[in-house]
């Protein structure tokens, strides 16, 4: 089965969730309304404590427009938005910038009002550096999602000393540094520019333009390599491909877009698999869980060694809590291998771990005789 969710989308965008659970074939969504904007720029200003010495920012453009230029540093912030240049949703435009002072490590990291709530949020990081950088100028490209809306949207770019500013830092506390903000104007997009974004180990997000001409979208998708066919099922770190086309009723169609390709991940599976306190009949299993997820179970497997690789019969333990089970009930005096995986979400989990073996004590009727007659004679000589 499909399950899918369509979104509030803008006038101008079409987005559309996929859950990857198979079998797959078509799916329709819905072109929608648009959003007003109110202004993010006087909701909140990050504070600098000791100024903007350790460099702030001196000029800055995007795409080849200059929106501020030898401004200078005094105040730790400045806004600049008489100038402003044209971005298309879902396109790459490159910026450029030089710093005030170029003898310090300074991060850099810009944010778009992309939802025009009025405030810079977590999620609508457009560019953010890699790493500090230390020399008097910066540089990058960045890209308007496909889910916004036609109109001004405010940007803000944040340079802080020796840290690259993050998540909610559009209005955080920095020790040196500079803000400035700006202006760009989001117009009507000429190309559907599909792309994915929320890519999961069994989902995705798809995005594209709405050029303002479809009541609806026809989206198909494949392994990569295979045909647009149903699918019957999905596993995390597995290539797709996906794309759409606009369906303009009375059976008229647009050409599909080109393909468009995503992995979804993979989690990692546990490994430095080991067991202690083997027993007659009970041993205790342990593992490295090979990464930590909220939520994350385990699920233990063993069977007898001398069971073929062909068969299953495995006897399974699955919604373990931690890195470690005791397992009861064995056989003594008996091989058997065992393997273990994660499941992080109750369709997600990684594969099994390779398997590995251990075998239960013996009992001491099973014992070959000389070592029995040998621990009888040990224990005479101690009575004498």
């Amino acid at each position: 089965m499909l399950y899918f969710i369509p979104h509030q989308l803008s006038v101008r965008v079409a987005l559309f969730f996929v859950l990857l659970a198979g079998p797959f074939g078509w799916a329709r969504a819905d072109a929608s309304t648009a959003i007003t904007a109110p202004n993010a720029l006087t909701s909140c200003r990050p504070t600098f404590l000791n100024g903007c010495f350790t460099g702030g920012i001196n000029s800055f453009t995007v795409n080849s427009v200059m929106l501020s230029n030898v401004t200078g540093c005094s105040t730790g912030y400045a806004s600049y938005t008489a100038a402003t240049t044209n971005v298309a949703p879902g396109q790459p435009y490159s910026f450029a910038g030089t710093f005030t002072n170029s003898s310090f490590a300074n991060g850099v990291t810009i944010w778009a009002d992309l939802n025009r709530d009025g405030t810079f949020g977590a999620t609508e990081v457009i560019f953010q550096a890699p790493t500090t950088v230390t020399t008097n100028s910066f540089s990058g490209s960045l890209t308007i999602p496909p889910n916004t809306a036609t109109g001004p949207v405010d940007v803000r770019v944040v340079v802080a000393y020796n840290t690259i500013p993050a998540g909610l830092g559009a209005c955080g506390s920095y020790s040196y540094g500079e803000t400035e903000d700006y202006v760009l104007n989001v117009i009507t997009p000429t190309a559907y520019n599909p792309t994915n974004t929320g890519v999961g180990s069994t989902s995705a997000v798809f995005l594209w333009n709405n050029l303002g001409t479809a009541s609806s979208y026809d989206v198909q998708w494949r392994p990569i390599g295979g045909a647009y066919t149903t699918i019957s099922g999905s596993t995390n770190n597995t290539g797709y491909q996906w794309q759409a086309r606009a369906s303009c009723g009375a059976g008229v169609y647009s050409a599909f877009t080109s393909p468009v390709s995503f992995t979804t991940q993979s989690y990692p599976r546990p490994y430095s698999l080991n067991t202690y306190s083997v027993g007659l009949n009970r041993v205790t299993l342990s593992w490295n869980p090979g990464g930590y997820f909220t939520g994350q179970t385990f699920t233990a497997q063993y069977r007898p060694a001398s069971m073929s690789a062909t068969t299953t019969g495995w006897t399974s333990v699955s919604g373990i809590g931690s890195s470690n089970y005791l397992v009861t009930g064995l056989e003594p005096g008996t091989s058997y291998q065992w393997q273990v995986n994660m499941a992080c979400r109750p369709t997600e989990s990684s594969v099994f771990s390779p398997s590995t073996t251990f075998t239960t004590l013996p009992h001491k009727s099973d014992l070959r005789p000389e070592c029995v007659n040998a621990h009888l004679w040990f224990s005479a000589i101690n009575l004498i």
